[in-house]
């Protein structure tokens, strides 16, 4: 028996870019999966349009970020496989596929990611977390595997520190890392990179599993928009460590 699958889809003040996503998880995916939309914003599509998906949608007020809306689609569900995906990817043919088929078909595995094109060209493959000391302190920094590197070895998937965020996760694996509410929008995914590694729980990037990332097109207000403090403040006083992104060259 195939395990239960639900596709979680976080939503803000993007229509259009929603209705591309869940067009392309119906047009290139045909297995059994309920699918959830986390919606939070004030302009989403109308109702008619969820059933033409058969989708469920939780709409929520006032805004929240996508940790809190993937951490809400994890409560909300019980199925064992969960498939988080930001609303604004476009599956490509396969995509799904390869990443529930890489799961289920590798027991040891938790979570598997997909790999993520940009204007048609792919993006870094794996992410992974480093640590070096600077004058802020102790310091957390990301490096990479291009994707050229790892199909040169012939590789169908390379184990990462940090998944994107078009990763499907056992149920079993919620128990120990999960989506932390607390950021409202940056460092979320970082955060869940540090559970990972801090928890021995290895991710894998789905070479296979493409996704077409169209970022931007907010339609109305989003906690991206919000430059107050707190996102960075909160990293730092959960793990004690500066995150600092990549390292930049001369």
């Amino acid at each position: 028996m195939s395990e239960r699958l639900v596709i979680g889809i976080p939503t803000c003040n993007r229509p259009d870019k929603l209705l591309s996503c869940l067009e392309s998880v119906r047009r290139t995916y045909d297995g059994n999966a309920e699918i959830l939309v986390v919606d939070s914003g004030t302009l989403g599509l109308p109702p008619q349009r969820f059933e033409d998906f058969n989708a469920r949608v939780i709409r929520i007020a006032p805004i929240i970020g996508p940790a809190a809306a993937r951490a809400l689609i994890t409560r909300e569900t019980d199925h064992e496989l969960i498939l988080f995906l930001d609303d604004d990817l476009v599956a490509r043919s396969g995509a799904i596929a390869a990443l529930v088929n890489f799961i289920t078909s590798h027991p040891g595995v938790q979570i598997a990611s997909g790999h993520w094109l940009h204007d048609g060209h792919p993006s870094e493959l794996g992410q992974f977390i480093e640590f070096g000391v600077s004058d802020q302190g102790i310091t957390a920094f990301k490096r990479f595997i291009r994707p050229d590197e790892a199909l040169a070895s012939r590789m169908q998937a390379v184990c990462c520190d940090i998944p994107l965020a078009s990763l499907v996760m056992r149920r079993e694996a919620t128990k120990r890392v999960n989506f932390d509410g607390r950021y409202k929008f940056f460092y979320e995914m970082f955060d869940f990179g540090m559970q990972c590694k801090t928890q021995g729980i290895a991710a894998f990037a789905v070479i296979g599993a493409l996704f077409d990332h169209n970022p931007g097109g907010y339609q109305g207000p989003s906690l991206r928009d919000d430059r107050t403090p707190g996102d960075l403040e909160s990293f730092i006083a959960k793990w004690n460590v500066t995150p600092i992104g990549p390292l930049r060259g001369p």
